[in-house]
């Protein structure tokens, strides 16, 4: 997926921000652990200007 088509989506990778109209976001760490045939993701995330 192109890094558009993540914006457009609304999709952040670790250590990527974005500044949209009132408020920036940045995802500070994320982990994936797979359990009991499914997928867990856990990200720290942060948002300014709220």
């Amino acid at each position: 997926m192109s890094q558009q088509e993540r914006m457009e989506k609304g999709i952040l990778i670790y250590g990527e921000g974005a500044k949209g109209g009132y408020y920036g976001s940045t995802v500070e760490s994320a982990k994936y652990e797979k359990a009991d045939k499914m997928g867990y993701i856990t990200a720290r995330v942060t948002i300014n200007n709220v």
